[in-house]
């Protein structure tokens, strides 16, 4: 396999520098790898994750799009997005529990901002479920597309449970003070007896 990243990289025998006794050759970079084993590009993957996060269903099919026409094996896309969103997750709930480079780091904390642990849930939820039914179907771009479409329409619906306690204990003393409480559904009130 090294023989053929080498060729992949454009490695080129007439090429090779010697310096002293040893050839230098040349150099390989993860993207280079990356690319050569059908993973995709770690920035378009990158930038997919930014766009899942930012709700852009167009710039996420664009760059789907992208992928699979430069040959990335689409499973294996949706099985980094699947670790990328994972580690954000892990990321967003203890930090010191992610072992990457510091780049990455600095990546995850620039995510973590825009997104909470409920809608990082949906999203694993999501995309795990669309490599079970890519494993089961086929269909991989189609699935991937229907996925990324359900990701761009995820809301982060959920009302912080401080929120919900503090709006309890607001009613619970308008109770217990005789206070009238409106009642927004029907637009009636009810004086609570003590």
């Amino acid at each position: 396999m090294l023989d053929q990243a080498l060729s992949f990289s454009a490695f080129n025998v007439d090429s090779v520098e010697i310096v002293g006794s040893e050839p230098v050759r040349p150099n390989i970079n993860s993207e280079d790898i990356s690319r050569f084993l059908g993973l995709g590009s770690y920035q378009l993957l990158g930038s997919l994750m930014e766009n899942i996060i930012n709700n852009n269903s167009a710039k996420s099919l664009e760059i789907l799009d992208s992928l699979a026409n430069h040959g990335a094996d689409l499973p294996q896309c949706l099985k980094k997005l699947v670790s990328y969103f994972r580690d954000l997750m892990i990321y967003k709930i203890n930090p010191d529990l992610i072992d990457i480079s510091e780049t990455r780091l600095q990546r995850l904390n620039e995510f973590s901002k825009n997104i909470s642990v409920d809608r990082l849930m949906k999203i694993v939820r999501v995309l795990t479920q669309t490599e079970s039914e890519i494993k089961q179907l086929g269909y991989e771009r189609l699935n991937f597309e229907l996925a990324l479409v359900k990701l761009s329409r995820l809301t982060d619906d959920s009302i912080p449970l401080g929120e919900i306690l503090d709006k309890l204990q607001g009613i619970e003393s308008k109770i217990y003070s005789g206070e009238t409480i409106a009642i927004p559904s029907s637009g009636a009130s009810v004086v609570a007896e003590t």
